[in-house]
């Protein structure tokens, strides 16, 4: 890796344990390792020796990686997002179930502005600057929405409507439980989202839950509502 360049963040898969995947100062992200599944994001290169590129888009640096079991997650400064890895439950988001050994952008995406991605197991999740969640992948945990295929799995983002703007999720013990963080209209989307930091910019943490199709949620003064995904 580049010496003068401070690392902000290492990946290591859950099933690919030899692919590593770094954030670096600036956005760029490299990756070293072995992955037979396309997790180096180096097209046909199933073993790297030593870190090299993966993404370096200047105009619009990544923020933050994130990994599920054998998928990668990438979010720019701008609020895209781009995956790549395997693919086998839709989890890329990019409507099939083929394998990507290269970056690809989430165009069912490109129309919100993306502030959190939050990868688990063979599911994605993201959050938007308005407030919403989006979820596509495997189905096990998920909020049942369509479209879906016969293994029960949808492979483009779907949105989960709710009643309460989020502002942040948090998955325990890598699935299936959720803490999502809510906000009111007038609060900021961005902060501490623990304890008395959370409370005092305005946000109430939802409570967690299994994710069988339905998210307890709760509102502002307290008042709970629930969560169901729909197709956006």
């Amino acid at each position: 890796l580049p010496p003068k360049k401070q690392v902000k963040r290492v990946i290591v898969l859950p099933k690919s344990p030899k692919c590593f995947v770094a954030l670096l100062e600036g956005g760029v992200i490299y990756s070293w390792g072995e992955c037979r599944i396309g997790c180096l994001g180096q097209g046909n290169i199933t073993r790297l020796p030593s870190p090299k590129v993966v993404l370096d888009v200047p105009e619009d640096p990544v923020i933050d990686i994130q990994g599920g079991l054998r998928h990668v997650l990438a979010l720019t400064k701008k609020g895209a997002v781009y995956s790549w890895g395997d693919n086998e439950f839709g989890q890329l988001g990019l409507g099939s179930t083929l394998p990507k050994q290269t970056p690809q952008t989430v165009d069912a995406l490109a129309s919100r502005t993306v502030t959190q991605i939050a990868p688990v197991m063979a599911s994605s999740l993201c959050v938007t600057a308005a407030g919403e969640i989006y979820t596509w992948g495997e189905d096990q945990f998920a909020f049942k929405g369509g479209p879906v295929d016969s293994r029960g799995v949808f492979t483009t983002p779907q949105k989960v409507h709710t009643t309460a703007k989020v502002a942040r999720v948090t998955w325990l013990n890598r699935g299936p439980l959720l803490v999502a963080f809510c906000r009111g209209d007038d609060s900021p989307a961005t902060g501490d989202y623990s304890g008395p930091a959370c409370q005092q910019a305005g946000f109430d943490p939802v409570s967690k839950a299994s994710m069988g199709g339905e998210v307890p949620m709760m509102g502002k003064g307290g008042k709970a509502s629930m969560g169901k995904a729909k197709k956006a």
